[in-house]
């Protein structure tokens, strides 16, 4: 991201920047410290506003970056960002799972309603790449089994009763600290522009994706409920997530 950032401002021209749920401040600071002239930190979150007006403090850059406390999805031109429009938007409301922190409205209001025609975004795109794998230890994640389910507090629980679905549809894990196996080769299975440059249509929600993924080795990768199963996942981002996946799919 700072490599991206620096070069768009550097060699690319772009002097003003927006950076949308900005967190800490970090990418508004690396944004100023490679030469945009203006640079507005926006942040939905009271406390991590907060620490944004903090950190800028500290690292002297209050004065070179307009930190605004709101949702970018609430925020117009030219009353709330003055014209001219920023030509560069940098995000990193990317969670591990890609689109958990509302990332495809963030981004489709900012480009419609905040960004000059034309303007670039970073990141601006990015691929999902699906692996099956094998985990005992994430099949057995959500079921109380063993003496537990069997004697809890002085009853006698069943597995069946004590099964625990979250509603999230994927759970974030360091794969390094569960023992696993690779079961079959990895594939795309969804690429997305976040940038706009496709019209937009990536950045409504809906967007499907398929893959055929070819075993390289004899396992399950079943988790214990009936229509799931564990698939390792990477984006192009780095990102790296475990998520319940129907079997028809």
């Amino acid at each position: 991201m700072q490599a991206a950032i620096q070069a768009a401002i550097k060699g690319g021209g772009h002097k003003t920047v927006l950076d949308i749920g900005t967190g800490t401040g970090l990418l508004s600071m690396i944004a100023a410290t490679a030469g945009a002239k203006r640079v507005f930190a926006v942040e939905g979150s009271p406390v991590m506003a907060r620490i944004a007006a903090e950190t800028l403090r500290r690292n002297k850059m209050a004065g070179r970056v307009a930190l605004l406390g709101a949702l970018s999805t609430s925020l117009r031109v030219p009353q709330d960002i003055p014209e001219p429009r920023p030509t560069l938007l940098v995000s990193e409301i990317l969670d591990s799972g890609l689109l958990g922190e509302r990332v495809l409205p963030s981004l489709r209001h900012a480009i419609k309603h905040l960004l000059a025609p034309g303007g670039c975004c970073i990141p601006a795109a990015a691929t999902v790449i699906v692996q099956c794998i094998e985990c005992p230890q994430l099949r057995r994640q959500h079921v109380l089994s063993g003496d537990h389910a069997s004697d809890h507090a002085g009853f006698g629980l069943t597995q069946d009763v004590v099964r625990l679905w979250v509603d999230e549809p994927y759970t974030c894990e360091q794969l390094a600290n569960f023992p696993h196996r690779v079961l079959t080769d990895s594939k795309p299975i969804l690429h997305l522009r976040l940038d706009g440059k496709d019209g937009g249509t990536d950045l409504v929600p809906g967007k499907k994706g398929s893959a055929t993924l070819r075993a390289t080795s004899t396992g399950t990768s079943c988790s214990s409920h009936p229509r799931q199963c564990y698939v390792l996942t990477e984006c192009s981002l780095g990102c790296l997530f475990c998520f319940g996946l129907c079997r028809n799919h």
